[in-house]
């Protein structure tokens, strides 16, 4: 039989590779929408250790930022 699922497929490979790996392999913390989008998901995937790792990069995303303040420049 085959298993359709409707998701975004810009972000299975992540999936895969934590699948394969039980961990992630590319950097995360550079990209808070890829960051975000892999929450959502790994939740979906019901994927908790997965889920639980990127809440704590994101908790340390936000605490780096508070640490240093990050402007735009035009």
């Amino acid at each position: 039989g085959y298993y359709f699922i409707d998701r975004n497929g810009d972000y299975f490979s992540f999936i895969l590779d934590y699948l394969r790996t039980g961990k992630t392999l590319r950097k995360l913390d550079d990209d808070n929408i890829i960051m975000y989008s892999l929450m959502e998901e790994s939740t979906y995937y019901q994927l908790s250790r997965l889920t639980q790792m990127l809440m704590e990069s994101e908790q340390a995303l936000k605490h780096c930022s508070k640490e240093y303040k990050v402007t735009a420049t035009n």
